[in-house]
């Protein structure tokens, strides 16, 4: 019982990964559509496209490599 409870509750927290993700990826998208160049860090993202997530279950690592190549995200779920 207690390893299917884990099962849901890992699963939980994969949908949710993968929610942000596509929300951060978003506003990537939408921040170079409308103003022709990426974010220039994590906190810009947020900030600027309102991406609310739980930084107590997630960390987000966010790697600018340079400005005319899209960052790349990491996210992992912590324990």
């Amino acid at each position: 019982m207690i390893s299917g409870f884990q099962s849901i509750s890992q699963k939980t927290f994969e949908n949710q990964k993968e929610s942000l993700e596509k929300a951060l990826k978003r506003g990537i998208m939408q921040c170079y559509a409308l103003e022709g160049r990426y974010p220039a860090s994590l906190e810009q993202l947020i900030s600027d496209y309102h991406i609310i997530y739980n930084h107590d279950l997630f960390d987000v690592q966010y790697e600018v490599v340079a400005s005319n190549m899209m960052p790349s995200i990491t996210i992992i779920i912590k324990e």
